[in-house]
């Protein structure tokens, strides 16, 4: 029988590189915190704590592990009636993890891509060769412009220039001085104050 994923399947029985490849995405920026925040029980009170989140980082910090993976597979063996994939995708959505959500939509479940919100950070924005051309041409510079005023000279003309400039004339006043410059040590008293606490 060919595997099909569907909305009613839980959550454990993805495939290994489905569950790799989503707690990689929820790694990103630890957006399993998020996720894990809104995980609800029964009488709609959070399942987890923050004590919960900070037993995963412990764990994934000693066994060098993927924090989002160990949670992953801790809530989706949890109880007897376990979190599908629907409970998933909603659960991203409100959350506003539109990669995670994209990737569980259309990589797992071969859907469309969820809806983005009409405003805010999760808008969606169109980055379509078209929009972007019409953003480019917009932000040409006008004819007239400074840049344009001044006369570029091709990079070979440029390099025969500095050439034949006088390898004294290459050393500009500035950096001359700066070689006249003398380097004096400071006495610890004379030290930030900062620095003068840590003696």
């Amino acid at each position: 029988m060919a595997y099909k994923a569907h909305l009613d399947m839980e959550i454990r029985k993805l495939r290994p590189a489905e569950l790799y490849t989503l707690g990689n995405i929820l790694s990103i920026s630890d957006s399993w915190k998020k996720l894990m925040s809104i995980v609800l029980k029964q009488g709609n009170v959070p399942k987890f704590s923050s004590d919960h989140i900070s037993i995963i980082e412990h764990t994934a910090n000693s066994d060098k592990r993927n924090a989002a993976q160990i949670f992953l597979d801790e809530w989706s063996t949890m109880d007897r009636k376990r979190p599908t994939l629907k409970l998933l995708q909603e659960l991203l959505i409100k959350a506003e993890l539109f990669r995670a959500a994209d990737y569980v939509a259309c990589d797992i479940l071969k859907q469309e891509r969820p809806k983005r919100p009409d405003c805010g950070p999760a808008h969606s924005i169109d980055t379509s060769d078209t929009v972007i051309n019409k953003l480019l041409d917009n932000q040409m510079l006008p004819l007239d412009t400074f840049v344009n005023r001044v006369p570029l000279k091709p990079t070979s003309e440029l390099i025969s220039e500095i050439n034949r400039i006088d390898s004294s004339e290459k050393m500009p006043a500035i950096v001359q001085t700066m070689e006249n410059y003398k380097c004096e040590e400071l006495l610890s008293e004379e030290l930030p104050v900062v620095l003068n606490n840590y003696k």
